[in-house]
């Protein structure tokens, strides 16, 4: 089996939450020099537990495969 070590990165700026939008920012240092799909996460916090709201995959550097448009 291969181990695949994911990094999870938090964005240091957000905002721009006008008109059903958002912006984000954050370092993602070396990963933007590596091809693959990137996923980005948005969690909202429920009580005490973070529940995700919205994902959106990124194929960086490659072809996305077909159902993905």
């Amino acid at each position: 089996m291969v181990e695949h070590k994911v990094p999870i990165i938090v964005a240091e700026e957000w905002g721009g939450f006008e008109n059903g939008g958002f912006e984000l920012r954050s370092d993602v240092g070396d990963l933007a020099d590596l091809p693959g799909v990137y996923t980005v996460t948005l969690y909202e916090k429920d009580g005490r537990e973070e529940v995700p709201i919205v994902s959106y995959s990124i194929f960086h550097k490659m072809e996305r495969p077909g159902g993905y448009d």
